[in-house]
């Protein structure tokens, strides 16, 4: 029967025959063997004629033509073509073959059968069966296949003979030549590809290779490559590279290399020639992700991975077009595209077996401090990394693990440290020694750990660690000293606030080296926008970008991040970016909206109180105004200054005179964000607590800059050093010095504190550069009492001023405080005189709480459902000169004229102009010491 043949992965030396060649059996298919004669070429007269082979029971699967279907690799060691014509027929082997000497190939061959002799003595006789005295192959179970040769058969035969489960298999070992272990093999650390190995050699270089100096001088194209965590395995046949330099005990592999073996940078190696010739190959990959099933992937796939060895079974990947396939054929060389076949019909894995997670660049602004920790591991320095929530570390940490992959040859490890399950100690131990253990077999390396303070997060509030914690403190310390004591393996560790850190390690002895990550200026930010917005293939005007980053003042890397997803989803959907009004007008709303992540939990007050509805203390509006809205305001101008520009205001007086109430107005005032603290409810007992709560406030405010910090009561906080015995207002004091006087410099930062008793505070707070500006005051004199009468009665639709002039003669040495309770008490003289006039309606509701029959006539009057009966229920309730004047009989001054002398006589040692004033005030009324 004239045949062509056709090549199949049977993974055995069977072939199948034609459905109706298999119909002419007429006993068992094991007696029977296909006779295939080849015809004899003029070129090649050293052709064999005829091959036998075993018969497989498959028939062969052609529609178009009869064919014999061959493995491509016995196929090759006969010398045998695809698509060839032959003639095929049937004969009966009746020879038995009692006892069989073959030999392998090779040396390598033989290592390998000698590895696998059980496998071999069981499967033998199902793998090739019909002797025919040729060489031919076997084939294992990992896809590698060995070749051996007929050494001799006992009885003799002519053509062929056939094997029984009986018959008697010897294999004549093949030796290697002696040499010395240094030369048989080399012993090197592997790299995976980065931008070390060059361009072009990368280009034109096979998709899985391996990259060597060419001094190593190879003998073929092919090497063995063998990895140390599994030197009893088979080894694998790559391509080799010749690089035109020489790294010290190290070499490359490509990427696809090590994606499809799961291999790793440090991984160690052993590596030896090979004599294997290039035996082609037929594949077929079938795709396991999305991207792969895509016929253009397909086509750079099958051009790429000429020249390559594939091996049956393997998951290949190619990182950089994320296309994953599994590999289906005979362990072998691809000679051509003609030996691949990609199937774009099957289903496919659409998460993939191989995870693939781009990552991006830092901003620039960062770049600064990734060359500083960069030159810090070279010198072997463990690097602890500071930084708020959402300041970008993990970012950080993610970028530098890519550098640290493309253009070094450390092998990293990233290890996000709130993600791990280490609670009992056992899976502490067990994770870490593990770890080490690679670490160390494959130094140099470097460990990145995110977010290392959750390891030790404190159980009480005196930041003791439970016992489980302790033990996991004191097992990690011991580690981290065999590891600094290893060379060429270097820490960096990113935390919230090293202060949670146990004090073991938080010390230089760990950690050499500390970076933090510092708030992102002006400038940074429009080139951080600038940034995230390309990366969102947007282009954004100039003029916008410069406004959203005056806008976003305070805000972390992250809160930029989802700022700019917002803006570009509210600029996609309304599609405004042409009206510049409109685009500013959206970007405000979003920025109204959005609430940076580090001041979620931050406590801001805004108070109902208008600046403009203060009467008096003008001086004080006008310091304030000076240090805090100027600098706000014109930012770009008081920049400029050379000089550092006061921040810190101490507002003293009386009690009562509006010291509070004006500092709380400045958050509507100005456009600041306020932060207010009362008294001593930062104290703490636990040492260091009140120091850390101090540290905690400053570092909050600085992150919500512009901020202003109000002390309440300062001198309750910051007293006197060395009148208390505890010792804790007197470390609450040296950390305000430290915060306030330019040690720790906070830009944006403003401090206002208020006091009746500036004598009580420590000196040192009062120099210049820290409280720079002491403000007086005063109690409301003539003009200021008018004024305040004046807003009251408009505020109470009184129209009738007249009692003004009376009101401010008889309220001198009243404070801000006293002059309102005058209202509060008048109001509620009027209550009272309504309800009088409304009595016998008042007593009826009263005396039938329960009768539900009739709504009560006051509640009729006194109701704000309805705007009629409120505005004539407010009619009949007003206050009036006559409530005023018996609420002033009922009022005094709540400071007494001994406690005003001796607090004037205070304030005269911080002030000369504030007591000329009230001297003044003092002759005109006819008082000695009070002022009117």
């Amino acid at each position: 029967m004239n045949c062509l043949i056709s090549f199949k992965n049977t993974r055995s030396c069977f072939v199948n025959i034609p459905d109706s060649l298999l119909l002419q059996l007429d006993g068992p298919l094991q007696e029977y063997a296909v006779c295939v004669e080849v015809p004899m070429t003029k070129e090649d007269d050293k052709l064999i004629k005829n091959h036998y082979f075993g018969i497989s029971g498959l028939p062969s699967l052609s529609t178009t033509c009869e064919v014999i279907e061959i493995d491509p690799v016995y196929a090759h060691v006969l010398g045998l073509a695809d698509s060839e014509r032959v003639y095929i027929s049937l004969i009966r082997v009746d020879k038995m073959i009692q006892k069989l000497e073959i030999k392998p190939d090779s040396p390598d061959d033989w290592e390998i059968a000698e590895q696998n002799a059980d496998w071999l003595e069981k499967n033998f006789f199902n793998s090739y069966r019909i002797i025919s005295g040729k060489r031919f192959p076997i084939f294992f179970p990992s896809g590698t296949a060995i070749t051996f040769q007929v050494m001799n058969a006992e009885p003799s035969f002519r053509d062929c003979g056939r094997l029984s489960p009986s018959s008697e298999v010897l294999v004549t070992p093949f030796i290697r030549e002696k040499v010395t272990e240094s030369s048989s093999y080399l012993t090197l650390r592997a790299v995976v590809e980065n931008d070390l190995v060059p361009k072009d050699d990368a280009m034109n270089a096979p998709e899985l290779c391996v990259f060597m100096p060419g001094s190593l001088e190879f003998p073929t194209r092919s090497a063995f490559i063998e990895p140390s965590d599994s030197f009893s395995s088979s080894p694998l046949i790559v391509c080799v590279v010749q690089l035109p330099f020489q790294w010290p005990g190290q070499f490359f592999i490509s990427k696809s290399l090590a994606s499809s073996y799961k291999f790793s940078t440090g991984q160690i190696f052993r590596i030896w020639p090979t004599n294997i010739g290039t035996m082609s190959s037929k594949f077929h990959l079938r795709p396991l992700n999305k991207q792969s099933s895509e016929d253009y992937i397909g086509t750079l796939v099958i051009s790429r991975i000429k020249h390559s060895y594939l091996m049956n079974g393997m998951d290949l990947h190619i990182p950089d077009l994320d296309a994953l396939y599994s590999v289906d054929g005979r362990t072998g060389y691809v000679e051509s595209e003609k030996n691949i076949d990609i199937d774009s019909s099957l289903s496919f894995d659409a998460n993939g077996r191989v995870s693939h997670t781009k990552t991006r660049d830092m901003p620039n602004p960062f770049q600064e401090l990734m060359s500083s920790i960069e030159l810090s591991m070279n010198f072997g320095y463990n690097v602890l990394v500071n930084g708020i929530k959402g300041s970008g570390k993990t970012s950080l940490l993610r970028s530098l693990n890519q550098k640290c992959c493309t253009s070094t040859v450390f092998h990293t490890e990233y290890i996000s440290c709130t993600e791990l399950n280490l609670s009992s100690f056992s899976k502490f131990s067990g994770f870490w020694d593990r770890m080490i253990l690679k670490l160390v077999g494959r130094s140099p390396s470097i460990v990145l750990l995110d977010d290392f303070d959750s390891f030790w997060n404190s159980e009480n509030e005196n930041n003791e660690l439970s016992f489980v914690s302790e033990r996991q403190l004191q097992y990690f310390i011991e580690r981290l000293t065999y590891l600094k004591s290893v060379k060429d393996i270097m820490i960096v560790a990113t935390v919230q606030n090293p202060g949670k850190l146990p004090a073991d390690l938080n010390s230089r002895f760990f950690f050499q080296q500390r970076a933090i990550i510092p708030p992102i200026l002006i400038n940074d930010r429009e080139e951080i926008l600038r940034f995230f917005f390309k990366d969102l293939n947007q282009t954004i005007p100039e003029e916008i970008l410069r406004t959203m980053s005056r806008k976003t003042d305070g805000f972390t890397l992250l809160d930029l991040s989802l700022v700019t997803k917002r803006v570009y989803s509210e600029l996609a959907l309304l599609g405004l970016l042409e009206d510049f009004d409109k685009v500013m007008k959206s970007i405000n709303s979003v920025l109204q909206g959005y609430v940076p992540m580090h001041t979620r939990k931050t406590k801001f007050v805004k108070y109902n109180i208008d600046w403009n509805s203060i009467t008096g203390m003008q001086d004080a509006k006008l310091v304030l105004q000076d240090i805090i809205e100027s600098p706000v305001k014109y930012y770009s101008i008081y920049k400029q200054c050379s000089l550092r520009l006061p921040t810190g205001v101490l507002l003293y007086g009386y009690s009562g005179c509006g010291k509070t109430h004006l500092a709380s107005s400045i958050s509507n005032a100005f456009p600041v964000q306020l932060i207010s603290v009362k008294g001593p409810e930062i104290l703490d007992k636990y040492i260091g607590s009140s120091e850390q709560a101090i540290r905690n406030l400053f570092e909050r405010a600085q992150l919500a800059k512009p901020c202003v910090l109000f002390f309440d009561e300062f001198d309750s906080i910051a007293p006197r050093r060395g009148q208390d015995t505890t010792g804790v207002t007197d470390r609450v004091v040296n950390q305000l010095l430290t915060q306030l006087d330019g040690a720790e410099q906070y830009e944006g930062v403003y401090v206002v504190a208020a006091t009746t008793r500036p004598d009580m505070i420590d000196p040192a707070l009062l120099r210049p550069g820290r409280l720079d500006k002491l403000v007086f005051c005063d109690l409301p004199n003539k003009k200021e009492r008018a004024d305040f009468f004046a807003k009251m009665l408009e505020e109470n639709q009184i129209a009738d001023k007249s009692c003004i002039t009376e009101l401010v003669f008889q309220t001198h040495g009243y404070s801000y405080a006293d002059l309102s309770s005058i209202f509060t008490e008048a109001h509620l003289i009027a209550v009272h005189h309504y309800l009088k006039k409304e009595k016998s309606f008042a007593s009826k509701d009263i005396m039938n709480p329960t009768d539900s029959s009739k709504e009560s006539t006051l509640d009729k009057r006194m109701s704000t459902s309805g705007k009629e009966e409120s505005t004539r229920g407010l009619r009949n309730f007003e206050i009036n000169k006559e409530c005023i004047f018996s609420a002033l009989r009922n009022t005094n001054s709540s400071i007494s004229e001994e406690e005003y002398n001796k607090l004037a006589s205070i304030y005269k040692q911080y002030t000369h102009n504030g007591l000329k004033s009230q001297k003044e005030n003092n002759k005109k009324t006819g008082l000695k010491t009070r002022q009117a």
